[in-house]
């Protein structure tokens, strides 16, 4: 775990939440189709955190009602084609395409995509928009 605490005492909150989302899976490195799930779902949730308690209106850029209901089509979508369950089960995408690497590359690769464009979110609204530095509101 990245402890930046002692060196940036002055970053706002939020920002803790996004560091320790970046530092568990570097970007851009292979791993599981599960791995590349887990990291997506962390950072839909952190956007949805982050869209939850700011003060300012995102209705023009950021609607919450939208990415919330992304998330759980994404989630929706992660049980059906199996890249919830971890790759030792037979029911999950990790297992069904342990002969086909060239296509368990690509779906990462699309996941980790994913993921940099969320976690692009979820800074531009804590940089741009300023959300209150409460601890209290993040826990919620």
């Amino acid at each position: 775990m990245v402890h930046m605490e002692q060196n940036y005492p002055s970053l706002p909150p939020l920002l803790w939440s996004f560091f320790q989302v970046s530092a568990s899976c570097p970007p851009f490195k292979m791993g599981t189709v599960n791995d590349s799930y887990l990291q997506c779902a962390a950072s839909f949730s952190l956007l949805v955190k982050v869209l939850k308690i700011s003060s300012h209106s995102f209705t023009g850029e950021i609607p919450l009602e939208g990415v919330v209901n992304e998330h759980a089509r994404f989630n929706v979508w992660a049980g059906s084609v199996g890249a919830r369950h971890p790759p030792h089960k037979r029911i999950s995408l990790d297992y069904r395409l342990r002969d086909s690497n060239f296509y368990a590359i690509r779906v990462v690769e699309i996941l980790q995509r994913l993921e940099s464009t969320l976690k692009i979110g979820s800074v531009n609204c804590i940089f741009l928009h300023e959300p209150p530095t409460n601890p209290k509101q993040l826990a919620s």
